[in-house]
């Protein structure tokens, strides 16, 4: 990792971990044309709690982060890819998005300890 092309870490944890009810950023200071912009939507019951990883894959290579919310929750970020790995943590259920480059991908999940993996190149 390059100093300074990325927010700390402590506070990239920060940003994650904080119910993400408007749009949470997060990029890189300089971009490559690699790079795109990545919108992860989890949307479904209101309140239903979530965790996980999310592995950002950027102009420094890979960047594992943990991940924990409630819905809705709307994310962006500059990168090449990313993969989620989420868990419902309660009843409910959970649609997530990733929408990036062209792509999307989509899952539902409903019930607690259901898991869901989503990559987008």
């Amino acid at each position: 990792m390059k100093p300074g092309s990325w927010l700390t870490l402590t506070s990239l944890g920060m940003l994650l971990l904080l119910p993400a009810t408007a749009m949470d950023t997060v990029s890189p200071h300089s971009r490559d044309s690699d790079n795109h912009m990545i919108r992860i939507d989890i949307t479904g019951t209101p309140g239903t709690r979530f965790s996980g990883t999310l592995t950002l894959d950027g102009n420094n290579g890979l960047q594992v982060h943990p991940l924990e919310g409630t819905a809705p929750s709307h994310r962006q970020y500059s990168a090449r890819g990313v993969t989620l790995e989420l868990i419902q943590q309660d009843e409910g259920s959970l649609t997530i998005e990733i929408h990036g480059g062209g792509n999307r991908s989509t899952s539902r999940v409903s019930g607690q300890g259901s898991r869901v993996r989503l990559t987008i190149r």
